[in-house]
């Protein structure tokens, strides 16, 4: 393979050998060491393919042996070359194109945010933009590192965050907290301090030293696993103090407060089918138009589809098209039962216990009542429940160990 891409970027020949004593030719042509492949007999002569380097040798083999050679066609990068060669502007125009692609290579043009539940992909870029890390920034200038430690230590929720870059794409990948795993300070020694007002259920502690037990009730911001750790004696004396990253596993219960409302009078939203559309192209955030949608619709819904250019997998353009939908609806009077009040209120607190079990939240107690009125339908109550409790909270580097007097000591 290797061999035919250097053969084809050097050039070669389709030829027709004429000649009275083919075999003395090609006997020749062996002794000389000149190469001829895909060689077939016609009726005109023999027909092969031969290097452009090994047809310049070929002159006094053919005046040697009185062979007639035609040229039948001509392959390779230097025959491009040669038809080509008054038009300039076309290898102008290709030497600019990739010049072109060079340049855009050096900048990001698409951010990619995957992992993301509890926030969405706009709150993310936005907080993203306020630190100026932004669509057509320089490759050179994304610090990943820096980007990861952002987004860990402005969500909370964020327990998990990897930055990297392929082609012109900056990929970030995220973890929410779902289960009992939270983040500990690289930096510094750390205490974990309770998040909530709440029972201690169960605790079990792979470092630090735990202030509280099992059934113990703490409020908010009480320190639960400290990152001190007294070393003793046989006699029970402190020798030293050392200090550590707490690390533990800890479950609390406590209470949540429900409350939602919905009108039993309103009004609700109906699509009419009707439907426009307009195209637009996107410049590094600046819009062009090219079909308006012309609606003429008193209410509707924008939906926009947005098409990259991309080269390949990850290298992304800054160019994208984009198509506008504009969706006509509108409103009619809806007066909701009692039967369907209820319905919509059960929906919604179910979906809210869905969204506490995803997060690794056991639900133990509900006390949610569903009251139902002339104009309103209302649920109200307590939760209780029972989830991962604690967080890191450094107390400053401690490089140093403190070393206790003790009567021992010489």
């Amino acid at each position: 393979m290797r061999a035919w891409r250097f053969t084809r970027i050097r050039g070669y020949l389709l030829i027709l050998i004429k000649s009275g004593s083919p075999e003395r030719f090609f006997n020749i042509c062996n002794v000389h060491q000149i190469e001829l492949w895909n060689l077939c007999n016609t009726s005109e002569g023999y027909e092969c393919y031969i290097s452009i380097k090994d047809f310049r040798r070929l002159k006094p083999v053919i005046r040697k042996t009185r062979t007639r050679i035609i040229i039948k066609k001509r392959y390779g990068f230097p025959f491009f070359l040669h038809k080509y060669r008054f038009r300039k502007a076309f290898f102008v125009g290709i030497a600019a194109a990739f010049v072109c692609v060079y340049l855009l290579s050096l900048f990001i043009w698409d951010i990619h945010i995957e992992g993301n539940y509890s926030y969405t992909e706009q709150v993310l870029l936005d907080y993203l933009s306020s630190e100026q890390i932004v669509h057509g920034m320089r490759r050179d200038q994304v610090d990943c590192d820096r980007i990861e430690k952002l987004l860990r230590s402005k969500y909370s929720d964020i327990i998990w965050v990897s930055a990297s870059i392929s082609g012109t794409r900056l990929m970030i990948q995220v973890e929410e907290n779902f289960n009992n795993w939270q983040e500990r300070e690289e930096s510094g020694y750390c205490n974990i301090v309770a998040d909530k007002d709440c029972r201690i259920t169960s605790i079990v502690t792979r470092s630090g030293t735990p202030l509280v037990k099992q059934g113990d009730v703490v409020a908010k911001g009480d320190i639960l696993v400290s990152g001190s750790v007294e070393i003793k004696d046989e006699a029970g004396g402190v020798l030293r103090t050392e200090y550590t990253v707490a690390d533990a596993d800890i479950c609390g219960e406590s209470i949540l407060y429900y409350e939602d409302q919905i009108p039993l009078e309103g009004q609700k939203k109906i699509y009419t089918g009707e439907e426009a559309y307009a195209w637009s192209v996107s410049i590094l955030g600046n819009r062009l138009f090219l079909k308006a949608g012309i609606t003429g619709f008193e209410h509707f819904d924008i939906l926009t589809e947005n098409h990259p250019l991309v080269i390949g997998t990850n290298f992304y353009l800054p160019f994208s098209l984009e198509k506008w939908y504009y969706k006509e609806y509108c409103y009619e009077q809806e007066n909701l039962t009692e039967e369907e009040a209820e319905k919509v209120l059960k929906k919604n607190i179910n979906d809210f216990f869905e969204k506490l079990l995803q997060k690794g939240v056991q639900i133990v107690g509900n006390n949610v009542k569903i009251a139902i009125d002339e104009k309103m339908g209302s649920a109200s109550g307590r939760i209780v429940v029972i989830c991962p409790q604690g967080k890191a909270v450094p107390f400053g580097e401690r490089n140093d160990t403190i070393y206790e007097h003790n009567g021992n000591d010489t």
